[in-house]
C-alpha cells in the first residue's frame, strides 16, 4: 500500500469501482469484498481510465460477517482502499405510495468504498442501469458499510 500526495476523492472511487463492476460479468450474488490499489490517483475522475487495480478478496452470505472477518482485516492493510459490493432491495422515490400503500422497492447494487479520505457509496438500480447515484459518506452503505469504515479506521497505520 502506497501513500500518495493526491489521493482520489471517495466519490470518484465509488463511481469508478461501480463502473468496473457494471462492466464485469459479476451481477448480483452474495456480498463481495474488493481491494483497490491506486495506479494513477488522478485518473479516478474518469471511470473509463485504468486508474487502479481492483482485486477480489472474498465473498460470503452475510455482509457484516464478511467485513468483520480475517480477510477484510488483512485487506485493509494491503490496499489503498477497500470496497464492499452488495445487492439488496432499496426503496424507489417514485412513484409515491398511495395512503395505506407500500413504497415501491427496486433491486440495487450498493458499492461502499472506504479510503484514507473517507467513504462514499454508489447505488445502481436494476430497472435503470444507466443511472448511478453516488454520495459521500455512508447514507446508503447500511450497517456493513459502517462496519467497513470502522475496520478501516482501526487499521495499523
Amino acid at each position: 500500500m502506497l501513500r500518495h500526495d493526491m489521493d482520489p476523492e471517495p466519490e470518484c472511487l465509488a463511481a469508478w469501482v461501480e463502473h468496473r463492476l457494471h462492466e464485469s460479468a459479476v451481477t448480483g450474488g452474495p456480498p463481495r469484498l474488493y481491494g483497490l490499489e491506486f495506479v494513477d490517483p488522478g485518473g479516478f475522475v474518469d471511470p473509463d481510465r485504468p486508474a487502479g487495480r481492483l482485486t477480489f478478496v472474498v465473498d460470503g452470505g452475510d455482509a457484516s460477517a464478511l467485513v468483520l472477518g480475517r480477510a477484510c482485516a488483512e485487506a485493509v492493510g494491503r490496499f489503498d482502499a477497500v470496497a464492499l459490493a452488495t445487492t439488496r432491495w432499496e426503496p424507489a422515490g417514485v412513484p409515491l405510495p398511495r395512503p395505506g400503500g407500500h413504497p415501491v422497492r427496486r433491486r440495487a447494487r450498493v458499492v461502499t468504498v472506504v479510503s484514507d479520505l473517507g467513504a462514499a457509496t454508489a447505488v445502481r438500480f436494476d430497472h435503470d442501469p444507466g443511472h448511478v447515484v453516488v454520495s459521500r459518506g455512508l447514507p446508503a452503505g447500511g450497517i456493513a458499510g459502517v462496519q467497513l469504515a470502522a475496520v478501516w479506521s482501526g487499521r495499523a497505520a
